[in-house]
């Protein structure tokens, strides 16, 4: 797998080595400047604290932390993706950044914080994904003024779902935005 470069802010050009994992897809340079493009209109940096659900190499959170995000949260299950991204905190000066070793599904439930940011990219085969966009939204997970971020098959539509307020398409990538409810 190739690498993956930092976009913008104080890790710009930076890059990742993603260990070789199967259905690992990092999201592209092209559908993450889009997603921040549009996320920069709606939050002040310095002040967001985020989660990245279903982590994979932490490229998501990466870019939340390299604008000047507050602090981030990481949840992956995969050990070796896990590894790398400790990898990375130790060799970057990242401050604030917490990696948890877990089941996204399952720490949703138990979290019991609430951030300004929630991105979840979960592998685009599992069938659960409005589940876990409920339980995150029912669960209070996100701010009064926050927003959830799910990346998904552009074929998928997450529209009739309670707090859906728009979606964008990146060549083959689609982020559906959503509000508290």
């Amino acid at each position: 797998m190739s690498s993956v470069r930092i976009i913008t802010g104080r890790y710009r050009g930076r890059k990742l080595e993603p260990p070789a994992q199967p259905g690992l897809r990092p999201t592209t340079d092209t559908a993450r400047e889009g997603l921040f493009s549009r996320l920069s209109t709606y939050f002040n940096w310095p002040e967001v604290h985020a989660l990245d659900l279903f982590a994979g190499t932490g490229v998501l959170g990466l870019e939340v932390l390299s604008r000047g995000g507050a602090h981030l949260v990481s949840v992956e299950q995969n050990r070796t993706l896990i590894r790398a991204m400790q990898q990375v905190r130790q060799t970057w000066p990242v401050p604030d950044w917490e990696i948890v070793q877990a089941d996204a599904a399952r720490w949703l439930v138990q979290c019991g914080r609430s951030f300004d940011l929630i991105l979840m990219d979960p592998p685009y085969s599992r069938p659960d994904k409005p589940a876990l966009i409920e339980a995150a939204l029912q669960g209070k997970l996100l701010t009064a003024d926050g927003l959830l971020v799910l990346e998904h098959a552009t074929h998928e539509s997450f529209a009739d779902l309670a707090g859906f307020c728009d979606s964008r398409h990146y060549g083959l990538v689609a982020f559906s935005f959503f509000e508290p409810i």
